[in-house]
């Protein structure tokens, strides 16, 4: 059987190089287990975060698309003139340029 017996620790790089049982073998095999378990801890606590950032990036995919059809299909968004009032006029025609460069910044983020 292996016993450990008392050696000097020159030789070893992560636990204090005095006088020891642990051997190189016992610190790498030590160091394998905690770096595995630190790689686990981290996959389980950042699984949330993760999958939530992958799900909203989807989702604004998505609708990043949709305006870029959208603005493909109306490229100066146009408006007819329905309003007997003039002002409501100039009121919708602001609206719609504000929108449509709106929509044109966002999916250029």
């Amino acid at each position: 059987a292996d016993i450990p017996f008392l050696l000097a620790g020159e030789h070893l790089r992560i636990c204090p190089q005095e006088y020891t049982c642990c051997t190189t073998e016992m610190e790498d095999k030590l160091s394998q287990q905690s770096k595995l378990e630190f790689e686990n801890l981290v996959e389980e606590t950042s699984h949330f975060v993760r999958t939530t950032f992958a799900n909203e990036r989807k989702r604004l995919t998505g609708v990043t698309a949709s305006i870029s059809v959208l603005l493909q299909h109306h490229p100066k968004m146009e408006f007819e003139r329905t309003s007997l009032h003039p002002e409501m006029d100039l009121i919708r025609k602001w609206v719609l340029s504000s929108w449509h460069s709106q929509l044109q910044d966002c999916i250029w983020i």
